[in-house]
Parts: structure tokens; sequence; C-alpha cells
């Protein structure tokens, strides 16, 4: 990282997963649409929308974005000399820490070295010292991590009111979470030198539907 912290707004009309990988750098994470799946050991823990993730220094995890989520994310460096919180966790950002995010949206990948942007980091930085990362315990975020747990599992999700606190939370449908779910396990299969009939194998699904999601989702699975 050429500075201290470091701002990316993610707008995406795609699937996004980054590699697992422990990254050096800590990560704050605010989902405004959408929906975001961070990898921790076994556990995906979902965050959507009006939902902020502290990831420490260190930290050994992956991301699913899925498509149509807006999300803002903070990068720090190891460099900084403030006390960071050391666990990760669901956090309650402050309204001047959503307002900083919101102000460096429209520099998001363009020169962030103004002594005015500086500043506005340093002020980032003040807020994240604050946070304490716990995970989400409320009704509504119990009801998307079941949701996210049983489409994982590949079962059908029952209840009315689970599909329709799962799509309020995340503006996705249940069926839509399951697909991106599958496209993640076909990429690891294939990452892992399966060819598609292999992995379409391993993965209970005919050659057809592999080789459709292979073409619909064909940038996430190169």
């Amino acid at each position: 990282m050429k500075y201290t912290s470091e701002y990316t707004a993610y707008h995406q009309d795609r699937l996004v997963l980054t590699p697992r990988k422990r990254r050096h750098t800590a990560t704050f994470l605010y989902v405004e649409i959408g929906l975001v799946l961070v990898r921790l050991g076994k556990h995906d823990i979902p965050v959507y929308a009006g939902q902020g993730f502290w990831l420490p220094f260190d930290c050994l995890y992956a991301l699913m974005i899925t498509p149509h989520t807006s999300l803002h994310q903070l990068t720090v460096s190891p460099r900084v000399t403030v006390s960071l919180p050391q666990s990760a966790g669901h956090v309650i950002p402050s309204a001047l820490l959503h307002a900083g995010l919101t102000a460096l949206e429209p520099l998001s990948g363009a020169n962030q070295n103004t002594q005015a942007t500086r500043r506005l980091h340093g002020v980032l930085l003040d807020q994240l010292v604050t946070l304490s990362p716990a995970i989400a315990k409320d009704a509504s975020y119990q009801c998307v991590a079941a949701c996210v747990d049983q489409a994982n599992a590949g079962r059908p999700l029952e209840g009315d009111n689970a599909h329709f606190t799962f799509q309020a939370c995340t503006q996705l449908t249940y069926s839509a979470l399951c697909e991106y779910l599958t496209v993640r396990q076909l990429r690891a299969q294939l990452k892992s030198g399966n060819k598609l009939e292999a992995a379409a194998t391993s993965l209970g699904l005919s050659y057809d539907v592999a080789l459709a999601l292979s073409d619909e989702y064909h940038a996430v699975l190169a």
C-alpha cells in the first residue's frame, strides 16, 4: 500500500469472488445495498445493507460480493500507529464514519493523496479505533445467516417469512444465493485442476447445468 489507508467503492453488476488468503492489512467493510459473504474458517458470515464488518490485521478470509452490491471498503496499512480492533466481527459505524466513507466515494480509484483527502482518512482512522467487533445476534441477522447455511447445504428454504426476511435484508432471492454459492463451488473445483465434467459430477450437477453456469460466469471462473 502506498498510503496508510486506502478507500475503494464497489458497485458491481457481476459476482465477485476474492481468493482466500491471509492479508497483512486490516479492512473495514460497509454494505449500502446487497450482500457480502465473509468466509472465515469454514463459516460464511453475511454482511448486508446497513451493516459494517471489521477484519483485523493478518486475518485469513475470502469475500463473495453478490451482483448489484454497493460496498465501501477502507483498507488500513500495518504501518499505522493507532491501536485498532484485533478481532473480526460486525460493527456499528458512527455517523461520522459513514459520512466520511460517503465523502470519499466519488474519489474511489482517483488520487487520494490530496491534503484534504488525507485529513479525511485521518478522521476515519480515529473512528475505526472506537469499533467493537462482534457477530450480530439480532433476529434479522439470525434469519439471514440460517438462510446462508441452508443454501450451503443445498437444502430448500421453508417458510414464507424466511424468504421475505432474506430478500428484504439482501435484495436477493434465495434461488440467486444458491446459484452464486454453486458457482463458488464450481470455481474451487476448476482451480483444483478438475475439468468441467468432473467438477459437475463432484458437485452433483448435470453437465448441461455446469456448462450453462460456465458460460454465464466465465469471468468469475476463468
